[in-house]
Protein backbone atom coordinates (compact mmCIF):
# COMPACT_ATOMS: atom_id res chain seq x y z
CA UNK A 1 0.00 0.00 0.00
CA UNK A 2 1.08 3.55 -0.71
CA UNK A 3 -0.06 6.30 1.66
CA UNK A 4 1.69 9.15 -0.18
CA UNK A 5 -1.33 10.29 -2.22
CA UNK A 6 -3.64 10.09 0.81
CA UNK A 7 -1.26 12.23 2.86
CA UNK A 8 -0.84 14.79 0.09
CA UNK A 9 -4.62 14.93 -0.19
CA UNK A 10 -4.99 15.39 3.56
CA UNK A 11 -2.40 18.14 3.99
CA UNK A 12 -2.71 20.06 0.73
CA UNK A 13 -6.44 19.70 0.02
CA UNK A 14 -7.81 19.14 3.54
CA UNK A 15 -9.40 15.97 2.21
CA UNK A 16 -10.01 12.52 3.65
CA UNK A 17 -11.09 9.47 1.69
CA UNK A 18 -14.26 7.85 2.97
CA UNK A 19 -13.51 4.19 3.82
CA UNK A 20 -15.44 1.38 2.21
CA UNK A 21 -15.34 -1.92 0.36
CA UNK A 22 -13.59 -0.79 -2.84
CA UNK A 23 -9.83 -0.84 -3.35
CA UNK A 24 -7.98 1.88 -5.23
CA UNK A 25 -6.00 0.54 -8.16
CA UNK A 26 -3.14 2.98 -7.64
CA UNK A 27 -2.52 3.22 -3.89
CA UNK A 28 -4.10 -0.10 -2.90
CA UNK A 29 -6.08 1.45 -0.04
CA UNK A 30 -9.77 1.03 0.73
CA UNK A 31 -12.42 3.58 -0.26
CA UNK A 32 -16.17 3.89 -0.50
CA UNK A 33 -17.40 2.59 -3.90
CA UNK A 34 -19.50 5.73 -4.38
CA UNK A 35 -16.42 7.99 -4.49
CA UNK A 36 -14.36 5.95 -6.94
CA UNK A 37 -13.49 7.20 -10.44
CA UNK A 38 -12.72 4.83 -13.35
CA UNK A 39 -8.99 5.00 -13.89
CA UNK A 40 -9.41 5.15 -17.66
CA UNK A 41 -10.82 8.65 -17.12
CA UNK A 42 -7.81 9.75 -15.05
CA UNK A 43 -4.64 8.28 -16.56
CA UNK A 44 -3.30 10.62 -19.22
CA UNK A 45 -2.01 9.39 -22.59
CA UNK A 46 1.52 10.24 -21.41
CA UNK A 47 1.22 8.09 -18.28
CA UNK A 48 3.59 5.11 -18.53
CA UNK A 49 3.94 3.92 -14.92
CA UNK A 50 1.18 1.31 -14.99
CA UNK A 51 3.43 -1.16 -13.20
CA UNK A 52 3.37 1.08 -10.11
CA UNK A 53 -0.29 0.34 -9.43
CA UNK A 54 -0.67 -1.54 -6.16
CA UNK A 55 -3.86 -3.29 -7.29
CA UNK A 56 -3.80 -3.11 -11.06
CA UNK A 57 -6.78 -5.46 -11.40
CA UNK A 58 -9.05 -2.87 -9.76
CA UNK A 59 -10.91 -0.50 -12.14
CA UNK A 60 -11.12 2.66 -10.03
CA UNK A 61 -9.09 5.35 -8.30
CA UNK A 62 -9.86 6.91 -4.93
CA UNK A 63 -10.39 10.71 -4.61
CA UNK A 64 -6.85 11.18 -3.27
CA UNK A 65 -5.24 9.59 -6.33
CA UNK A 66 -7.55 11.50 -8.68
CA UNK A 67 -6.58 14.72 -6.90
CA UNK A 68 -2.90 13.81 -7.21
CA UNK A 69 -3.16 13.49 -10.99
CA UNK A 70 -4.81 16.91 -11.15
CA UNK A 71 -1.80 18.47 -9.41
CA UNK A 72 1.17 17.74 -11.63
CA UNK A 73 3.19 20.43 -9.83
CA UNK A 74 3.87 17.79 -7.18
CA UNK A 75 6.21 16.14 -9.69
CA UNK A 76 8.42 19.24 -9.62
CA UNK A 77 9.03 19.37 -5.87
CA UNK A 78 10.99 17.55 -3.19
CA UNK A 79 8.94 16.47 -0.17
CA UNK A 80 9.14 15.19 3.37
CA UNK A 81 5.78 13.49 3.78
CA UNK A 82 4.11 11.86 6.78
CA UNK A 83 0.69 11.47 8.34
CA UNK A 84 1.29 14.69 10.28
CA UNK A 85 2.76 16.99 7.63
CA UNK A 86 3.73 17.53 4.01
CA UNK A 87 6.82 19.73 3.83
CA UNK A 88 8.18 20.96 0.47
CA UNK A 89 11.97 21.03 0.44
CA UNK A 90 14.47 23.09 -1.50
CA UNK A 91 17.48 21.23 -2.86
CA UNK A 92 19.64 22.89 -0.20
CA UNK A 93 17.39 21.44 2.53
CA UNK A 94 17.85 17.80 1.52
CA UNK A 95 21.33 17.04 2.83
CA UNK A 96 20.83 18.64 6.29
CA UNK A 97 17.44 16.93 6.68
CA UNK A 98 18.75 13.47 5.78
CA UNK A 99 21.80 13.90 8.02
CA UNK A 100 19.60 14.94 10.95
CA UNK A 101 17.20 12.05 10.45
CA UNK A 102 20.00 9.49 10.35
CA UNK A 103 21.25 10.75 13.69
CA UNK A 104 17.82 11.28 15.25
CA UNK A 105 15.16 9.35 13.29
CA UNK A 106 11.65 10.84 13.50
CA UNK A 107 9.14 8.93 15.59
CA UNK A 108 6.72 8.68 12.66
CA UNK A 109 6.36 6.77 9.42
CA UNK A 110 7.41 8.97 6.49
CA UNK A 111 8.45 9.30 2.86
CA UNK A 112 11.42 11.12 1.36
CA UNK A 113 10.58 12.12 -2.22
CA UNK A 114 13.29 13.68 -4.38
CA UNK A 115 12.66 14.71 -7.99
CA UNK A 116 15.78 14.92 -10.18
CA UNK A 117 14.16 15.77 -13.51
CA UNK A 118 10.83 16.92 -12.07
CA UNK A 119 9.03 14.85 -14.71
CA UNK A 120 8.48 11.47 -13.05
CA UNK A 121 5.89 10.31 -10.52
CA UNK A 122 8.19 9.93 -7.51
CA UNK A 123 5.26 9.61 -5.09
CA UNK A 124 3.95 6.51 -6.89
CA UNK A 125 7.24 4.79 -6.01
CA UNK A 126 6.98 5.84 -2.38
CA UNK A 127 8.80 3.55 0.05
CA UNK A 128 7.54 4.02 3.59
CA UNK A 129 10.22 4.54 6.25
CA UNK A 130 9.12 3.06 9.57
CA UNK A 131 9.19 5.27 12.65
CA UNK A 132 12.63 5.31 14.25
CA UNK A 133 14.47 3.70 11.31
CA UNK A 134 18.06 4.93 11.00
CA UNK A 135 18.67 3.55 7.51
CA UNK A 136 16.69 5.92 5.31
CA UNK A 137 15.03 4.66 2.15
CA UNK A 138 14.84 7.63 -0.17
CA UNK A 139 12.81 7.80 -3.36
CA UNK A 140 15.06 9.69 -5.76
CA UNK A 141 13.36 9.93 -9.16
CA UNK A 142 12.94 6.31 -10.31
CA UNK A 143 15.46 4.98 -7.79
CA UNK A 144 15.09 3.65 -4.26
CA UNK A 145 18.27 4.58 -2.39
CA UNK A 146 19.33 3.22 0.99
CA UNK A 147 20.94 6.23 2.66
CA UNK A 148 23.26 5.97 5.65
CA UNK A 149 26.01 8.21 6.98
CA UNK A 150 28.55 6.82 4.48
CA UNK A 151 26.38 7.82 1.51
CA UNK A 152 26.04 11.36 2.86
CA UNK A 153 29.80 11.61 3.52
CA UNK A 154 30.29 10.82 -0.16
CA UNK A 155 28.90 14.29 -0.93
CA UNK A 156 31.95 15.80 0.80
CA UNK A 157 34.25 13.36 -1.00
CA UNK A 158 32.79 14.42 -4.35
CA UNK A 159 33.22 18.07 -3.43
CA UNK A 160 36.90 17.47 -2.67
CA UNK A 161 37.49 15.54 -5.91
CA UNK A 162 35.66 18.14 -7.98
CA UNK A 163 38.11 20.77 -6.74
CA UNK A 164 40.71 19.35 -9.14
CA UNK A 165 38.91 16.85 -11.39
CA UNK A 166 36.05 16.60 -13.86
CA UNK A 167 33.02 14.32 -13.54
CA UNK A 168 34.44 12.26 -16.40
CA UNK A 169 37.61 11.55 -14.44
CA UNK A 170 35.68 10.63 -11.30
CA UNK A 171 33.23 8.33 -13.07
CA UNK A 172 35.78 6.65 -15.34
CA UNK A 173 38.32 6.15 -12.56
CA UNK A 174 41.05 7.58 -14.78
CA UNK A 175 42.51 10.75 -13.30
CA UNK A 176 44.68 12.93 -15.50
CA UNK A 177 48.29 13.07 -14.31
CA UNK A 178 48.52 16.86 -14.53
CA UNK A 179 45.36 17.18 -12.44
CA UNK A 180 46.82 14.93 -9.74
CA UNK A 181 49.72 17.36 -9.42
CA UNK A 182 47.28 19.93 -8.05
CA UNK A 183 46.93 17.97 -4.81
CA UNK A 184 49.25 19.08 -2.01
CA UNK A 185 48.91 15.61 -0.47
CA UNK A 186 48.10 12.62 -2.67
CA UNK A 187 47.00 10.73 0.42
CA UNK A 188 44.00 13.07 0.61
CA UNK A 189 43.18 12.35 -3.02
CA UNK A 190 43.39 8.60 -2.46
CA UNK A 191 41.16 8.80 0.61
CA UNK A 192 38.41 10.64 -1.28
CA UNK A 193 38.77 8.46 -4.38
CA UNK A 194 38.55 5.26 -2.34
CA UNK A 195 35.41 6.48 -0.57
CA UNK A 196 33.61 7.21 -3.85
CA UNK A 197 34.84 4.27 -5.94
CA UNK A 198 32.55 1.53 -4.50
CA UNK A 199 29.46 3.63 -5.22
CA UNK A 200 30.12 4.43 -8.87
CA UNK A 201 27.29 3.37 -11.18
CA UNK A 202 24.88 2.99 -8.26
CA UNK A 203 21.76 4.93 -7.34
CA UNK A 204 23.50 6.08 -4.14
CA UNK A 205 26.17 7.79 -6.27
CA UNK A 206 23.52 9.50 -8.41
CA UNK A 207 21.86 10.85 -5.27
CA UNK A 208 25.15 12.07 -3.79
CA UNK A 209 26.05 13.78 -7.06
CA UNK A 210 22.66 15.49 -7.07
CA UNK A 211 23.05 16.63 -3.47
CA UNK A 212 26.51 18.02 -4.15
CA UNK A 213 26.29 21.77 -4.63
CA UNK A 214 29.27 23.15 -6.57
CA UNK A 215 30.74 26.53 -5.65
CA UNK A 216 29.88 29.50 -7.85
CA UNK A 217 32.07 29.68 -10.92
CA UNK A 218 34.04 32.73 -11.91
CA UNK A 219 33.30 34.47 -15.19
CA UNK A 220 36.29 32.77 -16.83
CA UNK A 221 35.19 29.36 -15.56
CA UNK A 222 31.67 29.96 -16.90
CA UNK A 223 33.11 30.76 -20.30
CA UNK A 224 35.21 27.61 -20.26
CA UNK A 225 32.21 25.53 -19.25
CA UNK A 226 30.12 26.86 -22.15
CA UNK A 227 32.95 25.92 -24.50
CA UNK A 228 33.07 22.44 -22.99
CA UNK A 229 36.64 22.91 -21.86
CA UNK A 230 36.19 22.46 -18.13
CA UNK A 231 34.09 19.31 -18.21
Amino acid sequence: MNYAMRWFYRHLANGEVEPGASICSLCGLAANPTVMTPKVKVFRPTFVDYDLQKRAEQPGLCPACVWYFDHQELLRSHWYLSASRATPLAKADLLPLLATHITAPPAEDRYYLIAFTKKRHVALRGWLNAAGARLLRVNAEIYLVDVDAAVLRMVDDLAALRTHHTWQEIESGYYLPFALLRWSDLADFERHRAAVQPYLRTSAYLLARYLYSPPARTGKENEQNVLGLSE
